[in-house]
């Protein structure tokens, strides 16, 4: 057990510092992180920060990374590390090589190195992940996990210290997290990623509307009112995106007519996931531990069940031993509200107490 929860131990849970350094350019997507989000983060509880980066847009012609970007990114770590927290630095939204991995290979390549060369002397509370959310439709299992491969080769000779996240294809979901693997030689420098925003349906509702700053996700995501755990007391009529996307019409019949564990949305339908994630650990052995590095319940559900997803997730973490890093500071999956304040979220996860006390 000791090997499975060793991350967990080593980094206290920890928050999402997204939508800026991440954004085409900061401060596009709303407040650029201060000073301060580190201060209220420490007096909050948070162990550890994810700050997530799109490196792609801020580099030249001839495929090096500005200073001037390379220096925002120093002055967070100094931050974070000034305070006391771990920090993962990540490849974010790199679109233009998961629109093109192959053509895209060496300026991923060369862009990690760099970031590497820049950061190898910095304390091990620095964290590297190499990158977000890869999407299976343009790069094949193989082909991810023989970049993988590749990366952690090359970057282990220029780094003998620093851990390094990797999460599986598929937007690192549970089915990316089971066909990925990692070389055994370098299991020992690897914490596994998985993002965990399941059932879907139910934490994405609403994150369809045209029009508005968070219409950024597919129209199937349009029925709001969906409510957790399954089965509502009353029916829930899908929008019409819905009813024609096959599994979205299943996932709603299931929802709205099954009673009991069989339901998709059911509290034993959401432990079954954290068991199979603990299985891809085992099978991974060797590796540092795991850390659902991205979770969350977007504005738009029912706060009631929003509150007992949260909780549940919090329980089944506790239970496996997992780490967790939520999503995110600001935004609609908020941590702090605009006065500055907890939100519900932010109660739930790091105000009350653990289950496992």
């Amino acid at each position: 057990m000791k090997k499975i929860i060793a991350f967990r131990f080593a980094y206290p849970p920890g928050v999402n510092f997204g939508n800026c350094y991440d954004a085409p350019n900061p401060g596009d997507w709303g407040p650029v992180i201060t000073e301060d989000d580190f201060k209220r983060a420490k007096e909050m509880g948070v162990g550890i920060i994810r700050l997530p980066v799109r490196w792609s847009t801020h580099m030249d012609g001839e495929g090096m990374i500005e200073g001037a970007f390379f220096k925002q990114i120093d002055w967070a770590i100094d931050r974070a590390q000034k305070y006391g927290f771990g920090i993962i630095v990540n490849d974010h939204h790199d679109e233009a090589f998961i629109a093109d991995p192959t053509g895209q290979k060496s300026r991923f390549l060369s862009m990690w190195h760099q970031i590497v060369d820049r950061y190898y002397t910095r304390e091990e509370t620095l964290v590297f992940e190499l990158l977000n959310e890869a999407a299976e439709a343009k790069i094949t299992v193989e082909g991810y996990n023989s970049l993988i491969a590749e990366a952690l080769e090359s970057l282990c000779k220029i780094d003998s210290r620093h851990v390094f996240m990797i999460g599986g294809i598929n937007w690192n979901n549970l089915s990316g997290l089971q066909k990925l693997e990692i070389p055994i030689p370098y299991r020992h420098r690897v914490v596994l990623s998985w993002h965990n925003f399941e059932p879907q349906l139910f934490t994405h509702q609403g994150t369809c509307k045209p029009n508005t700053e968070w219409g950024w996700s597919d129209p199937f995501h349009g029925t709001e009112g969906v409510s957790f755990p399954g089965p509502p007391e009353s029916p829930i009529a899908p929008c019409f995106a819905s009813t024609e996307v096959p599994w979205c019409k299943a996932w709603f019949d299931g929802f709205n007519t099954v009673k009991g564990d069989a339901n998709p949305a059911s509290y034993a339908h959401f432990a079954g996931l954290f068991s199979t994630a603990k299985e891809q650990l085992t099978r991974l052995d060797g590796c540092l531990g795991l850390s659902i590095s991205e979770f969350g319940v977007y504005g738009h559900a029912p706060q009631a069940s929003s509150e007992r997803w949260y909780r549940a997730f919090k329980e089944n973490a506790e239970i496996y031993g997992f780490h967790w890093i939520a999503w995110q500071w600001r935004g609609n999956f908020e941590m702090i509200d605009p006065l500055g304040k907890p939100t519900y979220r932010a109660e739930i996860l790091f105000l009350e107490p653990s289950f496992d006390t």
